[in-house]
């Protein structure tokens, strides 16, 4: 899963790279979150006092794009 704000020190180019070698579904969620970060509204998602962990509702939209990777990928139908 990749970072909601990307670090520079670890790109999402990276985590497909090992998501691809481990055969691995990757949750984008930097995708997700790059027009609240464009609009401003990624203050709505992180907590105010460090502008970089998310609150409830991040985790909330982190949690939305994992579930959607796992049904549109039908993982738990491969159990």
């Amino acid at each position: 899963m990749t970072y909601h704000i990307n670090p520079t020190y670890l790109p999402p180019e990276e985590f497909g790279r090992m998501a691809r070698e481990k055969n691995t579904p990757l949750v984008h969620n930097d995708e997700s979150f790059q027009p609240l970060i464009e609009s401003g509204e990624i203050r709505e998602y992180v907590f105010a006092r460090d502008r970089w962990h998310p609150n409830e509702k991040g985790y909330e939209r982190i949690a939305r794009n994992v579930f959607d990777v796992i049904v549109g990928r039908a993982l738990l139908h491969e159990l």
